[in-house]
């Protein structure tokens, strides 16, 4: 069969291709999620401990302690 008549899925480039697009798609959602985190005025989470240092996006600023944290470690934090 010559490949030109095979199905486009079964290419020996696809996995190439495919690679590519994905990689184009996670720098363009990156991209505009910085965009997003230079307009929210927030950052990355402050929440850092033995086991853990976050860098989830953060969505809440603590006022007594004047940090932004994701909502999992506002709620850990808040708790005491």
């Amino acid at each position: 069969m010559a490949q030109t008549t095979l199905p486009v899925l079964s290419r020996s480039n696809f996995p190439q291709v495919f690679e590519d697009a994905v990689s184009f798609e996670v720098r363009r959602v990156s991209k505009a999620v910085d965009q997003r985190l230079a307009h929210s005025g927030l950052g990355r989470c402050a929440f850092e401990d033995e086991h853990c240092d976050c860098r989830d996006l953060a969505v809440v600023h603590h006022l007594l302690t004047e940090q932004e944290f994701c909502l999992r470690h506002f709620q850990a934090v808040s708790r005491g």
